[in-house]
């Protein structure tokens, strides 16, 4: 991670996928000349797992994200451990988060974010981003 790396991968590859490399490559060397942070860019080609339904994307994402930032080979990531980390994964976020404190909790963590709850008879959330 020290290297400053950004990857995007697609767990269904498609034409449209290929498109928005394209399109996120462009966007980056935009950024690049404004930031002059991830200046050059390589592609490559990674074995992972792909998608067989419609529903786990999300999954295998964060199953790579996680096989990344532990340093083991994304050849390791199989699909069919989808179920099992969809479970680990609730468990991960139950664990870890609270009940939310009315008098506390007034204003989200999220940065550049006000939320704003209304727990009336109507359940009202939403957030709104200031653009700074």
């Amino acid at each position: 991670m020290a290297d400053r790396t950004v990857s995007v991968t697609d767990s269904v590859p498609s034409s449209s996928s290929v498109q928005f490399v394209v399109d996120f490559k462009h966007y980056m060397a935009r950024r690049a000349d404004v930031t002059q942070e991830l200046q050059h860019l390589t592609d490559a080609v990674y074995d992972m797992a792909l998608q067989m339904n419609g529903s786990s994307c999300g999954v295998l994402a964060l199953m790579t994200a996680e096989a990344v930032i532990h340093s083991v080979p994304l050849s390791v990531v199989d699909s069919s451990a989808v179920s099992s980390y969809r479970k680990y994964i609730k468990t991960r976020l139950l664990l870890n988060s609270r009940l939310h404190d009315v008098d506390a909790d007034a204003v989200c963590d999220m940065p550049l974010c006000r939320f704003y709850a209304n727990f009336g008879p109507s359940i009202q959330l939403y957030h709104s981003f200031v653009v700074l």
